[in-house]
């Protein structure tokens, strides 16, 4: 289903709930946990040194479309939900939660967190100064 067609699939400011119907939400789950690994495995696969841009800001990024998409369709089900909404919601759960399990337990994601917090960049503060949580900021 094209983007185009499947409001969940790009992420809106004004969220087009009247265009949401329950048949878009399987195949929006299936692209964007697909798009979602594919990050997942280019994080983990990244040559060379580890930067907070390569590393952090990406692993931050990683889920954000999926994110969107499955709030926007748990604030459905659970505000105005139908037999076959419900029915969707629930068919995606499973493999939505079994991803987000595996974040923290994908060895090639925890050997690249390692090599970052034992990088260079974060020994030069640069995570400090691209954070939006930085001292400065406070």
């Amino acid at each position: 289903m094209a983007s185009e067609t499947n409001p969940l699939l790009i992420p809106r400011f004004r969220i087009p709930f009247d265009r949401i119907r329950a048949e878009h939400v399987e195949p929006a789950a299936t692209e964007l946990l697909g798009d979602a690994r594919t990050r997942l495995e280019a994080i983990a696969a990244a040559p060379g040194e580890r930067t907070f841009d390569n590393t952090m800001h990406a692993l931050d990024d990683l889920t954000e479309p999926l994110d969107y998409a499955m709030g926007v369709v748990r604030h459905l089900e659970s505000v105005a939900t139908y037999p076959e909404l419900r029915a969707a919601f629930n068919g995606v759960q499973p493999q939505v939660s079994a991803f987000y399990s595996g974040i923290p337990l994908h060895e090639g994601l925890w050997n690249s967190l390692k090599k970052f917090a034992a990088g260079e960049s974060v020994r030069n503060g640069e995570h400090c100064l691209k954070s939006e949580h930085s001292v400065t900021h406070l």
